[in-house]
């Protein structure tokens, strides 16, 4: 056992491409881990930046994120990317899904009937 308030793991500009990663093991095999690179795009530019965070599940194992309350999930500077490369994505919940857009002046709310835009239904 490890505890304490901070578990740092320090990676500086004179390492050049390097990461860090905590790691988790079943039966001797890293199902999950929780890492930082700087492998990403060497000027940062395009689909991801040169400095990433990744947390991660594999080898048969699902990464759930679980919250008792709300959650949220932001990027305050740039744009957020859901995907499934090999599925659907889905999105679903006790109410009727909504996506806001346009500094929320817009929003689509997806209902049994028909998607409505700001309460004006737009489709069947």
């Amino acid at each position: 056992t490890i505890s304490g308030s901070i578990l740092q793991c320090d990676l500086n500009s004179s390492q050049g491409s390097s990461n860090g990663e905590l790691q988790f093991r079943y039966n001797g095999q890293v199902v999950g881990r929780l890492q930082m690179d700087t492998y990403g795009n060497t000027d940062g530019s395009g689909g991801e930046s040169r400095y990433r965070v990744f947390l991660e599940a594999m080898n048969g194992f699902v990464l759930k994120l679980l919250s008792e309350d709300d959650m949220s999930i932001n990027s305050t500077g740039a744009n957020v990317w859901l995907s499934a490369t090999g599925g659907r994505v889905h999105i679903s919940g006790q109410d009727d899904p909504i996506i806001m857009s346009g500094g929320d002046t817009a929003q689509y709310e997806f209902r049994d009937d028909g998607i409505y835009m700001n309460n004006r239904k737009i489709t069947n």
